[in-house]
């Protein structure tokens, strides 16, 4: 597997932060830097492309005991200090992004996709 790269954009604690993920990537730091929500991240992306409703939309649920996580309600998930409504997740160039002014019920959260490239779930792992 190559280099995946990743970006997120007003997602929890991200403002606008860019990593390069490889085979093995090891995530450490101190607590409450942002560990946990850059692999919330990568499941809500995966989620997104697994339940797709179109080819640019998916419904996600965001309590789902089937993969066991709890994101909360939607508004948990954008960046604090953001003057924005809309978080992005970016993952070799395929757009993944929600915004709060979205009129949908508790625990449910729509995502937009732009997917450039042929992306499956099993791309991200």
């Amino acid at each position: 597997m190559d280099n995946i790269s990743l970006r997120l954009v007003n997602f929890k604690c991200y403002q606008d932060q860019s990593f390069i993920l490889n085979n093995l990537t090891l995530l450490t730091g101190a607590n409450a830097v942002g560990k946990s929500s850059l692999i919330q991240s990568l499941l809500l992306a995966k989620a997104a492309i697994e339940n797709d409703i179109t080819e640019n939309f998916s419904d996600v649920l965001l309590r789902d005991r089937d993969r066991a996580f709890d994101f909360g309600l939607a508004d948990m998930l954008i960046n604090r200090n953001s003057q924005s409504d809309k978080a992005e997740i970016i993952i070799d160039g395929n757009e993944f992004y929600f915004s709060l002014r979205d009129n949908v019920p508790p625990y449910h959260l729509q995502m937009y996709k732009k997917i450039s490239s042929t992306l499956s779930a099993d791309y991200i792992k």
